[in-house]
């Protein structure tokens, strides 16, 4: 229990009245002031919409809890319903994106990105359970991104737009949700937190809105004209110990044709009608059930020591697939001016989070220094639960694996990650089939330790290329008779790799050059090498001990990677 003293009458003396209360708040005030300025909607709330409408493919949200919505009695006895009363969790999101069919004329190179035009829908969440934390924020946001993909609507990014509460958005715990979001769908979660006391939104109005036209409701219940009707509240609805679903019942008020995308008229205000913000309002009910990982408490670390350095400082909050899960990037101001979305879009982790010289608010903020990227490491505290823990990477690696079996093709090159020490980390092959789901369990004894797949994985067939000795990046192709092996795509870090010849790259000294021409050997090229070793480094953040009967994928491979020179391989001994 957090409780807040607040000092409200005491006789002092006017200088003990200026030291120790007039100059400590003066000294907050001067601190809270500027960030009132910078994040309201004039500077950074600018930039955040324009650097929406130029982002094709990305989404701009703002979300915000309403006050609980307790069920209201009329006309009845106390002692029916004392202690028995229900209140129904609210949170509303905002969503602005592009229109669908504009989305894929631009991707057809048909339209530019100034001809896009942009829509307005409210989405609520309604549940029964009290828990307004990360937790459920997480569940809500999990439909809302899957919604989105599933109309075409994301693949990129969401510009997020939250208060700050701590519990909710603004935690350890949120922002490792944050970054299981990100690693499973992967999209870039882009979160700004508005300044304190920053004062009603959309977000607040449309819910005041749902909670009026609910009370409203509510009332129907004691008339006795409306006792048949649909559209008044069910009665037992309201009762804490009946098995009807409060929320279940104000999803469908709320949804009723004519309300859900607007009262429209005939005529008179259609020109009106056809220019409100609001679109359409979708409500959707949260069960207890699809609210998880409530046992897992996350901390953050890595920030500077002193006053004004912890998260309660920073109101840029961003996680990133590149950074993987349990990382996340955090700043002080949520710019995004011209040079730090030029910034923001370079390749490389390093360059994407370094300090942006050319920032407007550069010489504000001492040439930079006080708004510098800090990358974060969010780990469990204790008593956080660790089977929850593995469930959800387990959950992430599984997204991994959809996503990597959408993108597979026969006959292309990719790479699995192997513990094996005599690589690079990863084995090269080339997919000769088409990813797969296992519909029974399979033992692959080519592995040392042999490797159980259990029935239901996705899997596909493989040839393994076979590494040039003491030549980094550099392997010979299977041959035609070469067998196959079944690789898990969980395990996959790329699915599509370019390979390039001797005569285009040039092998090294120390191998064996002459055998290695022979048999035609390839490079992989500096960018593909490069990204796949990133992608082991965010990976091993996900990896757990799984049951001791699946087994190691990680063996040498001997009988597929390498044979005997007769067989036209090239094989580690040889120089």
């Amino acid at each position: 229990m957090v409780t807040r003293k607040r000092l409200t009458l005491m006789e002092e003396p006017i200088g003990n009245f200026i030291c120790n209360h007039y100059l400590p708040a003066m000294v907050k005030y001067s601190y809270h002031r500027p960030h009132v300025i910078i994040l309201g909607k004039k500077h950074c709330g600018a930039m955040r919409v324009n650097a929406f409408k130029n982002s094709p493919g990305s989404v701009k949200t703002r979300r915000d809890y309403a006050e609980r919505l307790s069920a209201t009695f009329d006309l009845e006895i106390q002692s029916e319903h004392f202690g028995n009363g229900r209140s129904l969790s609210m949170e509303g999101s905002s969503v602005e994106f592009h229109i669908a069919n504009l989305l894929q004329e631009y991707k057809a190179g048909n339209i530019n990105v100034e001809e896009l035009e942009q829509e307005f829908e409210f989405i609520s969440h309604f549940s029964d359970v009290s828990r307004q934390d990360s937790t459920t924020t997480n569940a809500h946001m999990d439909v809302l991104i899957r919604n989105l993909k599933a109309k075409g609507r994301l693949w990129r990014m969401i510009f997020e737009e939250t208060d700050g509460c701590c519990k909710q958005y603004r935690c350890g715990t949120a922002l490792w949700l944050l970054s299981m979001l990100s690693s499973k769908f992967d999209i870039t979660i882009d979160r700004a937190i508005g300044a304190p006391g920053h004062g009603k939104d959309v977000v607040d109005g449309l819910n005041a809105t749902d909670k009026r036209f609910l009370r409203g409701k509510m009332c129907l219940i004691g008339t006795p004209e409306s006792t048949d009707s649909v559209k008044r509240m069910a009665a037992h609805s309201m009762v804490g110990d009946a098995s009807f679903s409060l929320a279940e019942e104000c999803v469908r008020l709320c949804s009723e044709e004519g309300r859900a995308g607007g009262v429209k008229s005939e005529k008179k205000y259609q020109k009106r009608e056809e220019n409100a913000t609001v679109k359409q309002r979708t409500y959707l009910l949260q069960k207890e059930s699809d609210v998880l990982y409530q046992n897992i408490k996350m901390e953050a670390k890595g920030f500077m020591t002193g006053e004004h350095n912890g998260i309660g400082a920073m109101y840029h909050l961003r996680t990133d697939p590149d950074l993987g899960v349990s990382k996340a990037a955090v700043r002080r101001i949520p710019c995004l001016c011209d040079a730090c979305l030029a910034q923001l879009e370079k390749p490389s982790i390093k360059e994407r989070y370094a300090r942006s010289e050319s920032c407007v608010w550069a010489d504000v903020f001492q040439d930079g220094h006080l708004n510098d990227w800090h990358i974060i490491d969010l780990v469990p505290k204790s008593g956080s639960d660790p089977g929850e823990f593995e469930d959800a990477q387990t959950v992430v690696l599984e997204s991994i694996a959809d996503r990597y079996a959408e993108e597979i093709q026969e006959g292309c090159f990719g790479a699995f990650m192997t513990s094996d020490t005599t690589t690079d980390g990863y084995y090269l092959v080339q997919w000769s089939s088409a990813p797969y789901t296992l519909q029974s369990d399979s033992f692959l004894d080519e592995y040392d330790p042999p490797l159980l797949i259990r029935q239901g994985e996705l899997v596909c067939d493989a040839k393994y290329f076979n590494k040039v000795p003491r030549a980094t990046a550099w392997y010979t192709p299977p041959q035609v008779y070469s067998s196959t092996t079944v690789v898990r795509l969980q395990q996959v870090v790329a699915s599509e790799i370019s390979l390039v010849g001797t005569t285009e790259a040039r092998l090294p000294n120390t191998c064996d050059r002459k055998t290695a021409e022979r048999l035609h050997a390839k490079k992989i090229s500096d960018k593909d090498h490069d990204a796949i070793l990133e992608e082991i480094g965010r990976r091993e953040g996900l990896e757990h001990d799984e049951d001791a009967s699946l087994g190691d994928a990680s063996g040498d491979g001997s009988s597929s990677s390498s044979s005997s020179e007769e067989d036209g391989s090239l094989s580690s001994d040889q120089e």
